[in-house]
């Protein structure tokens, strides 16, 4: 199905579509998807390109996605014809085709303040285990002024600590899995590690998940996390048809 967010109506008004919008804000949230590529921008719309206000609504209705579900949305988007012979000449930001208001709704907050460094030969030595990250601090000197200074930086879930918001959203979703089976357990319906009763599978269904805006990969990464941690285990038990089965039971 095409993702067309808004319309020209009459070429002067835009006409967003409400629903798809909050399909896509929705399937964002409950997937806890921290990254969003769309491409490319023109097939995302219906509108002129070079209308400066109605290409700036449609850039604003992906902004407010990235606002309320706390995400990065990337729109890929067309250079404009290039001269001839230029083949191989840096483009930046400016050479996109269309409105300027495209670039000017963008924004890129702290993200120069960050590097990876490569090495750019390295012929004789095995690739590195983990990429090395450096941040730009602003530090203050005595005589008042402040210097950049490059200082070691660790990609948050790679060797540092994880972000306060990720130990968050890793007991959120800790909780629920264990709030779910409970209440499924005591209505004796039961559910495993895989199969077509699939815990997170089966749980992401259901209303607490829903509520909690907890989709099946946080489940899932859940599940192995309450496993590791001697929270749950599987045990084997008859079914009603007499058939051998296993379940999750909390321990």
């Amino acid at each position: 199905m095409p993702l067309r967010v808004a319309e020209s109506y009459n070429q002067v008004r835009l006409q967003t579509d409400h629903r798809l919008v909050k399909c896509i804000t929705e399937m964002v949230g409950d997937n806890k998807i921290d990254a969003v590529n769309l491409d490319p921008l023109v097939t995302l719309h219906g509108v002129r390109e070079s209308d400066p206000g109605q290409m700036d609504g449609v850039v604003r209705i992906f902004t407010k996605i990235s606002d309320d579900q706390n995400c990065a949305i990337d729109l890929s988007h067309h250079t404009r014809k290039l001269p001839p012979g230029s083949n191989g000449v840096d483009v930046d930001i400016d050479d996109m085709r269309g409105a300027k208001a495209v670039s000017d709704a963008m924004r890129e907050l702290l993200r120069s303040n960050y590097l990876r460094i490569d090495r750019g030969k390295a012929n004789y030595s095995p690739p590195a285990k983990a990429a090395i990250w450096r941040q730009f601090v602003n530090v203050d000197l005595p005589n008042g002024d402040g210097v950049g200074v490059v200082t070691p930086w660790s990609f948050p879930g790679q060797d540092g600590a994880p972000s306060p918001e990720r130990v968050e959203a890793e007991r959120k979703a800790e909780h629920v899995f264990l709030e779910v089976l409970r209440r499924l357990a005591l209505a004796g319906r039961f559910v495993g590690e895989k199969g077509t009763y699939n815990a997170p599978h089966v749980i992401a269904k259901e209303r607490e998940a829903k509520v909690a805006r907890v989709g099946k990969a946080a489940l899932d990464a859940a599940m192995r996390r309450l496993f590791d941690k001697g929270k749950i285990r599987i045990e084997e038990y008859v079914m009603a048809n007499r058939h051998p089965g296993s379940r999750i039971v909390e321990i």
